[in-house]
C-alpha cells in the first residue's frame, strides 16, 4: 500500500500538507523510483467500497482518476472488504466492472464475512470468493487473519476454529473447508503429461506463478514461470537448466510464424482470424518443387485456434531453398520463402494500392492494355525491403516485371512505389506482388492479385 484509506482520514493528511493533490500524486512517483521490482505493484486502499454505499465507491473512484491524471503511477485499486451483512455477489461484479474502466488491478484487502451460522458464513464465502476469481480486473484476494487467534475483534469471521502451533495444523470450519477447496484443488493447476515427437507439451493452467517439472531419462529439473492470461510457449534448455520465452504477435491475417533456430524448431499458429474451416495445413517443398514436410492439424473447436511444432533439420539443408504454404482445407491461404539458414524477415504489410491513370483497380478486367499499372505498398518494417509487381498469363508465364526500393516515411515504415507496362504484352492473366528482403533480394513472402 502506498496510500491507505486517504478518503477516511484525508481531514488530517490536508492538515499536513494542504490540498494539493500533486503532493498525494508524488508518493506514488517516490515508491516507483524506490522500489527493486521492476513492476512494481503501487496500491490506492481503502474500506467501504464492497458495501451498498455508492458515495463511498464514487469518491474511491475519482481519487484514483484524479492521481492518475496528475502522473501517479498507482497499477491497483485496493477494496477493503469487511462484511458484517452479505453483499450481493452480483453486485459485487458491478462493482469492478465500474472500477474495470480505470485500467488497474483490482485486489480486495483485510477480507471478514462474520455470520453466526457457519453454513450461511461458508455458502457466502464459496461465492465472494468466486466472483472476485471470476473478474479479469481482479489480481488478488487477502484475509484479514486465518485463524481465530490472528484476527483480532473479527474472531466470528475466521475461517478455522484453532491452529495448533507445535503440529502446524489447522481445524478448519465450513468456510475453511470451502476455502481451501477452490484455491487449492479446484483452481490449482496440477498438469502433468509427456512432450510429443517435437518435444512439445501443450496445456491450460491458471493465471499465476508456476512451477515446471521437466524429467529426461529420469533426471528432473525446475524452472519456475509466471503465466498471464494470454498464451504463452517456452523453450527448456534441459543441460543449462534455463528457459526463455517463445514471443511474437499475429499479423493482421491471424497467423504468427516464430523460428528458434537455435533450437531446431518452427512454431506456426493461427487464430480464430486466420482463414476457415476444421483444418489448418501446412505443406513445405524444396527448390525443385518437391515436398519435404506435409502437416495437418485440426483446430480447436473452442476458439479455432490451431498450431504447428516441428523440427527443420529434417528438411532444410544448407543454402537451400523453401516454400512453406499454410492453409485452410487445403487452399493455400499464404506463402512465404525460407532459406537454408533458417533465416525469416519481419515485416507487416499495412496497405496495398494498384491504379492506373483512370484510378482505382479493383478487378483485373478494369486494366487496359495501353495501361500502366501502379502498385503502392506500405510496410510495417525495421530493414530495408523490395516490392517486385509482375505479370503473369494463365499458364503461369512471367510476361513483364518491375522492382521498387522501399522508401522510409514513418517510424518503422516504408512505402514501395512500382509499374507495369501493359503495352506489348499479351495475354495477361493476373498480377503477384513479391516481397523481398532488400539487401539480400531473398524471396520472402508472394501476394496474386486479381487472380
Amino acid at each position: 500500500d502506498v496510500v491507505n484509506e486517504f478518503l477516511n482520514h484525508k481531514d488530517e493528511i490536508y492538515t499536513i500538507i494542504g490540498q494539493d493533490m500533486n503532493e498525494v500524486a508524488e508518493w506514488f512517483k517516490i515508491a516507483a523510483e524506490n522500489t527493486k521490482d521492476t513492476k512494481p505493484n503501487l496500491v490506492l486502499n481503502d474500506f467501504g467500497i464492497i458495501s451498498l454505499d455508492e458515495t463511498a465507491q464514487n469518491s474511491h473512484y475519482q481519487l484514483a482518476k484524479q492521481l492518475m491524471e496528475l502522473g501517479a503511477p498507482i497499477t491497483t485499486v485496493g477494496m477493503q472488504a469487511h462484511l458484517g451483512s452479505a453483499v450481493p455477489p452480483a453486485y459485487v461484479i458491478d462493482i469492478f466492472n465500474r472500477f474495470q474502466d480505470l485500467g488497474l488491478d483490482i485486489e480486495i484487502t483485510e477480507f471478514t464475512y462474520e455470520n453466526s451460522n457457519e453454513i450461511v458464513q461458508a455458502n457466502y464465502v464459496r461465492d465472494f470468493l468466486t466472483a472476485v476469481f471470476s473478474h479479469p480486473s481482479t489480481s488478488s484476494m487477502y484475509l484479514w487473519g486465518f485463524a481465530k487467534h490472528e484476527i483480532g475483534n473479527r474472531q466470528n469471521s475466521a475461517l478455522c476454529y484453532e491452529y495448533n502451533a507445535t503440529t502446524h495444523e489447522y481445524k478448519l470450519k465450513p468456510s475453511g473447508e470451502v476455502w481451501m477447496d477452490l484455491i487449492y484443488r479446484e483452481w490449482w493447476s496440477n498438469e502433468e503429461g509427456s512432450t510429443n515427437e517435437n518435444g512439445v507439451y501443450d496445456t491450460r493452467v491458471f493465471h499465476g506463478d508456476h512451477k515446471v517439472t521437466v524429467t529426461v531419462d529420469g533426471v528432473s529439473k525446475e524452472f519456475p514461470i509466471e503465466l498471464g492470461a494470454t498464451s504463452k510457449q517456452y523453450i527448456f534448455n534441459f543441460d543449462e537448466g534455463t528457459f526463455s520465452e517463445e514471443t511474437g504477435t499475429f499479423d493482421e491475417k491471424g497467423l504468427r510464424i516464430s523460428l528458434d533456430s537455435e533450437h531446431d524448431k518452427l512454431t506456426v499458429e493461427g487464430n480464430v482470424n486466420f482463414g476457415s474451416g476444421s483444418d489448418a495445413t501446412m505443406l513445405v517443398t524444396d527448390g525443385d518443387g518437391r515436398i519435404v514436410y506435409f502437416n495437418q492439424v485440426p483446430r480447436l473447436a473452442t476458439d479455432g485456434s490451431f498450431t504447428f511444432n516441428t523440427g527443420t533439420s529434417n528438411f532444410l539443408a544448407t543454402d537451400s531453398q523453401y516454400t512453406v504454404k499454410i492453409g485452410s482445407q487445403g487452399r493455400n491461404g499464404v506463402t512465404f520463402w525460407m532459406a537454408g539458414n533458417a533465416s525469416m524477415y519481419d515485416y507487416q504489410i499495412k496497405s496495398v494500392n494498384l491504379t492506373t491513370a483512370s484510378g482505382q483497380l479493383d478487378s483485373f478486367n478494369q486494366i487496359q492494355s495501353t495501361d500502366r499499372v501502379t502498385a503502392e505498398v506500405i510496410l510495417k518494417t525495421e530493414s530495408q525491403q523490395t516490392v517486385f509487381a509482375a505479370l503473369y498469363d494463365e499458364n503461369g508465364k512471367l510476361l513483364a516485371a518491375n522492382k521498387a526500393m522501399g522508401t522510409k516515411t514513418g517510424d518503422n515504415e516504408l512505402t514501395c512505389t512500382t509499374s507495369i507496362a501493359m503495352e506489348g504484352t499479351s495475354g495477361g492473366a493476373y498480377i503477384k506482388l513479391f516481397v523481398w528482403n532488400g539487401e539480400t533480394l531473398q524471396p520472402f513472402t508472394e501476394a496474386v492479385l486479381f487472380d
